[in-house]
């Protein structure tokens, strides 16, 4: 074989023919269209998500976390509109950590930290006026799942909040009204004459309720100068150790203010109980009945 002739051969068994190198080239293209297609769908979206972003009437703040703190990088101008301030003046407000802003960064922690969707409730005072929010944070992962940072979706809810503000307000003024209208029927006084009032006890007597007999009793002696009280306990369930010393320290109490206690209306069996429980009334004048202890009253205030 000529030796020129053998060089040729394996010079073009070595290089790719023309059909490769242009089957190579129309791939090439082929993922050069598909890279640019890529590009120009992800520059879409983004157009699309700035657009939505800027244009919505949602405020809307995107925020991210450095080691020491939560950074404001974006809001739209609603979100700016809202709370009056600019993306710098958000941060500065941030780092002023008032109830307002330790509400916002213990929110954005517990997403930051769970990395799921949160959903809060929140006050916060601004220079011109108070203001209540519900706000939605969602977090936005990079490719390794990681947090990158939080959407805040805000939306004033302050008119909704004050109403039910003025509701409670109203429920607890109506509570507060009712239950006064119970102490008072629970302690009702009762003038026979300028110088005899009757307080008739209906039910059980707590603590609390003990309390405030004496208190209401002591207050209408100090104002009528009343000098025989009347207390009827027909109506009073059970009488106990307890109940009897209320009786025993209201007297003492009336007796310092210059007034004397009748207690009415001791059944027999409310006897028996005293009697079995050592209790001892001392001085205090009793009468089996409400009428007989008017009587005594009367025949001792001419």
């Amino acid at each position: 074989m000529d030796t020129t002739t053998s060089h040729q051969n394996d010079h073009s068994s070595q290089t790719p023919s023309t059909e490769a190198l242009l089957a190579k080239i129309t791939d090439l293209e082929q993922q050069i269209t598909t890279l640019q297609e890529q590009l120009q769908a992800q520059q879409a979206a983004v157009q699309a998500y700035t657009s939505i972003f800027h244009k919505s009437n949602i405020p809307i703040s995107i925020i991210t976390k450095t080691p020491k703190q939560f950074i404001y990088t974006q809001q739209n101008q609603s979100a700016t509109d809202l709370f009056a301030m600019t993306v710098e003046e958000s941060n500065s407000w941030l780092a002023k950590r008032d109830e307002g802003a330790l509400a916002v960064i213990d929110n954005l922690t517990a997403c930051w930290e769970s990395k799921q969707t949160l959903q809060a409730e929140y006050h916060i005072k601004l220079p011109d006026r108070d203001m209540w929010l519900q706000s939605v944070y969602c977090p936005i992962f990079d490719d390794e799942q990681q947090i990158s940072e939080i959407v805040k979706f805000s939306f004033d809810i302050t008119e909704s909040k004050l109403l039910e503000l003025e509701r409670q307000q109203r429920h607890e003024l109506m509570i507060a009204q009712q239950s006064s209208a119970l102490q008072e029927l629970s302690t009702p006084i009762l003038a026979i004459n300028d110088s005899t009032v009757i307080m008739p006890l209906i039910g059980t007597i707590d603590s609390q309720r003990a309390q405030l007999i004496m208190d209401t009793l002591l207050n209408d002696i100090a104002q009528s100068k009343a000098k025989i009280v009347i207390m009827d306990i027909t109506g009073v369930s059970v009488v106990d150790t307890q109940v009897a010393n209320v009786f025993i320290r209201t007297a003492q109490a009336v007796r310092l203010l210059g007034a004397d206690v009748v207690i009415t209306g001791i059944r027999p069996e409310i006897a028996q109980t005293l009697v079995g429980l050592g209790v001892e009334l001392g001085d205090i004048i009793t009468r089996s009945t409400l009428q007989r202890g008017i009587a005594y009253a009367l025949n001792h205030t001419r």
